[in-house]
């Protein structure tokens, strides 16, 4: 018990009955920062490719198909043509929102080797199709009714 103005003994609270106390100090750099978490999965680096999408991408759904895809809104008649690895299918301004009227741009093909690898060939009308990929479940699903846009063809 520490009392004032009066000596208990050899300095107050014992401080002066040992040796005394530094800070220690190395030349050994203080330890780095614990590695960041891992980041949620990032867009692919081409254009239509599957959810998540790149900033100028949109997710669609396309009416009487199956699947979805990111797709990018058409400048004019032009569409980006950036395309994923193992793919011959050509970009185009293929796709109208009935609701907004906006176009977007997807990959026409006419079979499924036409398309990046993972997506099919849904053939939507006439002898040619829209690459997609499969929806994942109820994941995929929730993502694209908060996000994403059913597209009448």
């Amino acid at each position: 018990r520490i009392h004032r103005g009066r000596p208990t003994g050899p300095g107050e609270c014992g401080i002066l009955s040992g040796p005394p106390s530094y800070p220690i100090v190395t030349d050994k750099p203080a330890p780095g920062p614990s590695p960041a978490p891992p980041s949620p999965p990032s867009p692919s680096g081409s254009h239509y490719g599957a959810p998540p999408c790149l900033k100028d991408e949109l997710a669609v759904q396309i009416e009487g198909a199956d699947g979805t895809v990111c797709a990018p809104a058409c400048a004019g008649a032009s569409c980006p043509s950036d395309v994923p690895k193992g793919t011959s299918a050509t970009p185009d301004c293929a796709l109208e929102d009935s609701s907004s009227g906006d176009k977007y741009c997807a990959l026409v093909c006419a079979d499924v080797s036409d398309c990046p690898p993972t997506s099919d060939c849904a053939m939507i009308g006439g002898s040619s199709g829209i690459c997609l990929y499969p929806s994942t479940g109820q994941a995929q699903m929730a993502r694209l009714a908060r996000g994403g846009t059913v597209i009448n063809v």
